[in-house]
């Protein structure tokens, strides 16, 4: 009896290590990412064309691609703006460019960065360091 008390508390401690561990870890990797680009353009902290770490991984998920099986054995390969539908042979069936208005899409970029406060600090710090 008293050996499964311990057993259940050295498996609580072992689970509570591990979570500590990789939440650690997870920090550190935030904090090299922000970090990331250190110089690139001039301000500290920069990292992919003067986005906050947020956005460089918002940016990364919208250019990702991803691949769909429908109930009639095609698959569906969504990358870039590019849709393209192959059989189970993995043939190429059809293939279309989805249009995207660049300007808007930009406009909606630069009015999501004025709004991110990291952004906002990041500006800052890169004017004083102008100064």
């Amino acid at each position: 009896m008293l050996r499964k008390k311990w057993v259940i508390v050295l498996g609580i401690v072992l689970v509570a290590a591990v979570i500590l561990a990789a939440y650690a870890q997870q920090a550190t990797r935030h904090e090299m990412m922000y970090k990331m680009g250190d110089g690139m353009m001039k301000g500290k902290g920069m990292g992919m064309m003067g986005m906050c770490p947020m956005h460089c991984g918002m940016m990364g998920h919208m250019m990702g691609g991803a691949a769909i099986t429908a109930h009639d054995d095609h698959i569906y390969v969504f990358s870039g703006r590019k849709l393209q539908k192959y059989d189970a042979n993995l043939m190429l069936v059809k293939e279309t460019h989805i249009k995207v208005d660049m300007k808007k899409m930009k406009m909606m970029g630069e009015e999501m960065m004025k709004q991110c406060p990291m952004y906002k600090k990041m500006m800052e710090q890169q004017e004083m360091m102008q100064k």
